[in-house]
Protein backbone atom coordinates (compact mmCIF):
# COMPACT_ATOMS: atom_id res chain seq x y z
CA UNK A 1 0.00 0.00 0.00
CA UNK A 2 1.29 3.35 -0.83
CA UNK A 3 1.11 6.26 1.05
CA UNK A 4 -1.24 7.74 -0.94
CA UNK A 5 -3.60 4.60 0.10
CA UNK A 6 -2.85 5.01 3.36
CA UNK A 7 -3.73 8.77 3.52
CA UNK A 8 -6.66 7.76 2.08
CA UNK A 9 -7.73 5.59 4.66
CA UNK A 10 -6.67 7.35 7.66
CA UNK A 11 -9.14 10.14 5.67
CA UNK A 12 -11.61 7.99 5.66
CA UNK A 13 -11.12 6.79 9.28
CA UNK A 14 -10.68 10.15 10.59
CA UNK A 15 -14.19 10.98 8.89
CA UNK A 16 -15.57 8.36 10.07
CA UNK A 17 -14.74 9.32 13.62
CA UNK A 18 -15.87 12.77 13.05
CA UNK A 19 -19.27 11.30 12.00
CA UNK A 20 -19.46 9.44 15.04
CA UNK A 21 -18.60 12.39 17.19
CA UNK A 22 -20.98 13.94 15.35
CA UNK A 23 -23.86 12.24 16.08
CA UNK A 24 -22.67 11.71 19.85
CA UNK A 25 -22.88 15.33 19.86
CA UNK A 26 -26.36 15.72 18.46
CA UNK A 27 -27.78 12.78 20.71
CA UNK A 28 -26.04 14.69 23.92
CA UNK A 29 -27.64 18.15 22.53
CA UNK A 30 -31.35 16.30 22.48
CA UNK A 31 -30.53 14.89 25.79
CA UNK A 32 -29.91 18.24 27.18
CA UNK A 33 -32.40 19.61 25.76
CA UNK A 34 -34.96 17.46 26.92
CA UNK A 35 -33.71 17.47 30.11
CA UNK A 36 -33.69 21.32 30.19
CA UNK A 37 -37.12 21.01 28.75
CA UNK A 38 -38.18 18.45 32.25
CA UNK A 39 -35.97 20.78 34.51
CA UNK A 40 -37.89 24.10 32.81
CA UNK A 41 -41.10 22.24 33.89
CA UNK A 42 -40.72 21.46 36.72
CA UNK A 43 -38.97 24.83 37.68
CA UNK A 44 -42.80 26.14 36.41
CA UNK A 45 -44.67 23.43 38.89
CA UNK A 46 -42.15 24.43 41.68
CA UNK A 47 -42.97 28.33 40.96
CA UNK A 48 -46.58 27.69 40.53
CA UNK A 49 -46.86 25.65 43.85
CA UNK A 50 -44.31 27.85 45.76
CA UNK A 51 -45.07 31.49 44.44
CA UNK A 52 -48.32 31.44 46.16
CA UNK A 53 -47.22 30.48 49.34
CA UNK A 54 -44.80 33.20 48.94
CA UNK A 55 -47.47 35.55 47.98
CA UNK A 56 -49.80 34.98 50.74
CA UNK A 57 -46.49 34.81 53.44
CA UNK A 58 -46.21 38.45 52.11
CA UNK A 59 -49.57 39.14 52.56
CA UNK A 60 -49.78 37.95 55.86
CA UNK A 61 -46.80 40.05 56.73
CA UNK A 62 -48.35 43.07 55.59
CA UNK A 63 -51.68 42.23 57.60
CA UNK A 64 -49.33 41.00 60.65
CA UNK A 65 -46.65 43.67 60.81
CA UNK A 66 -48.75 46.86 61.88
CA UNK A 67 -50.35 44.54 64.41
CA UNK A 68 -46.39 43.21 66.15
CA UNK A 69 -45.42 47.03 65.86
CA UNK A 70 -48.69 48.16 68.03
CA UNK A 71 -48.25 44.86 70.46
CA UNK A 72 -44.78 45.85 71.06
CA UNK A 73 -45.34 49.71 71.41
CA UNK A 74 -48.17 48.65 73.90
CA UNK A 75 -45.42 46.47 75.61
CA UNK A 76 -43.27 49.15 76.23
CA UNK A 77 -45.58 51.30 77.22
CA UNK A 78 -46.95 48.74 79.79
CA UNK A 79 -43.07 48.48 80.52
CA UNK A 80 -42.57 52.11 81.22
CA UNK A 81 -45.84 52.32 83.27
CA UNK A 82 -45.33 49.72 85.36
CA UNK A 83 -41.28 50.73 86.15
CA UNK A 84 -43.28 53.99 87.65
CA UNK A 85 -45.49 52.05 89.60
CA UNK A 86 -42.65 49.78 90.91
CA UNK A 87 -41.25 53.31 92.18
CA UNK A 88 -44.19 54.57 93.38
CA UNK A 89 -44.95 51.43 95.41
CA UNK A 90 -41.05 51.58 96.65
CA UNK A 91 -41.35 55.39 97.83
CA UNK A 92 -44.75 54.27 99.60
CA UNK A 93 -42.91 51.39 101.32
CA UNK A 94 -39.90 53.72 102.33
CA UNK A 95 -42.41 56.38 103.73
CA UNK A 96 -44.51 53.70 105.69
CA UNK A 97 -40.87 52.17 107.22
CA UNK A 98 -40.22 55.43 108.37
CA UNK A 99 -43.16 56.64 109.70
CA UNK A 100 -43.26 52.89 111.18
CA UNK A 101 -39.59 53.64 112.53
CA UNK A 102 -40.81 57.17 114.23
CA UNK A 103 -43.66 56.05 115.40
CA UNK A 104 -41.78 52.94 117.49
CA UNK A 105 -39.38 55.22 118.73
CA UNK A 106 -42.27 57.78 120.04
CA UNK A 107 -43.96 54.29 121.63
CA UNK A 108 -40.35 53.34 122.76
CA UNK A 109 -40.08 56.99 124.42
CA UNK A 110 -43.66 56.79 125.82
CA UNK A 111 -42.90 53.74 127.65
CA UNK A 112 -39.79 54.48 128.76
CA UNK A 113 -41.19 57.82 130.42
CA UNK A 114 -43.99 56.00 131.87
CA UNK A 115 -41.93 53.19 133.32
CA UNK A 116 -39.93 55.94 135.08
CA UNK A 117 -42.94 58.20 136.52
CA UNK A 118 -44.00 54.81 137.62
CA UNK A 119 -40.75 53.62 139.19
CA UNK A 120 -40.80 57.39 141.01
CA UNK A 121 -44.17 57.06 142.25
CA UNK A 122 -43.23 53.74 143.62
CA UNK A 123 -40.22 55.57 145.47
CA UNK A 124 -42.61 58.49 146.78
CA UNK A 125 -45.04 55.84 147.69
CA UNK A 126 -42.76 54.17 149.61
CA UNK A 127 -41.37 57.17 151.38
CA UNK A 128 -44.80 58.26 151.92
CA UNK A 129 -46.08 55.20 153.75
CA UNK A 130 -43.34 53.28 154.76
CA UNK A 131 -42.11 56.88 157.37
CA UNK A 132 -45.65 57.23 159.39
CA UNK A 133 -46.31 53.38 159.23
CA UNK A 134 -42.60 53.24 161.23
CA UNK A 135 -43.36 56.15 163.65
CA UNK A 136 -47.05 54.50 164.07
CA UNK A 137 -45.60 50.98 165.32
CA UNK A 138 -43.30 52.41 167.07
CA UNK A 139 -45.83 54.29 169.10
CA UNK A 140 -47.95 51.97 168.92
CA UNK A 141 -44.99 49.50 170.80
CA UNK A 142 -44.24 52.09 172.99
CA UNK A 143 -47.78 52.06 174.21
CA UNK A 144 -47.62 48.41 174.46
CA UNK A 145 -45.12 48.30 176.75
CA UNK A 146 -46.09 50.81 178.76
CA UNK A 147 -48.89 48.86 179.12
CA UNK A 148 -47.30 45.63 180.10
CA UNK A 149 -45.56 47.43 182.55
CA UNK A 150 -48.20 48.73 184.10
CA UNK A 151 -50.04 45.88 184.06
CA UNK A 152 -47.68 43.65 185.55
CA UNK A 153 -48.08 43.05 189.47
CA UNK A 154 -45.10 44.80 191.39
CA UNK A 155 -42.36 43.19 192.06
CA UNK A 156 -40.72 43.68 196.39
CA UNK A 157 -38.44 46.27 196.97
CA UNK A 158 -35.24 45.25 198.46
CA UNK A 159 -33.21 47.61 200.34
CA UNK A 160 -29.66 48.34 198.68
CA UNK A 161 -26.60 47.00 200.31
CA UNK A 162 -23.77 48.82 200.37
CA UNK A 163 -21.58 46.02 198.72
CA UNK A 164 -23.55 45.47 196.09
CA UNK A 165 -23.62 49.08 194.88
CA UNK A 166 -21.23 49.79 192.20
CA UNK A 167 -18.54 52.54 191.79
CA UNK A 168 -19.35 55.36 189.54
CA UNK A 169 -16.15 54.89 188.44
CA UNK A 170 -16.85 51.96 186.56
CA UNK A 171 -20.10 53.41 184.75
CA UNK A 172 -19.36 55.59 181.71
CA UNK A 173 -22.45 56.52 179.72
Amino acid sequence: MTTDNILLVLVAITGFSVLIQLVVLVAILVAVRKAMKSAEEKAEDFRSTVMPVFTSARALIARVEPKIDAAATDLAELTHALQAQAIKFQASADEVAERVTRQAARVDSMTTSVLDRVDHVGVLFNEAIKVPIRQVAGIIAGARAALDTLRAPAAPRRAPRSSQVPDDKDMFV
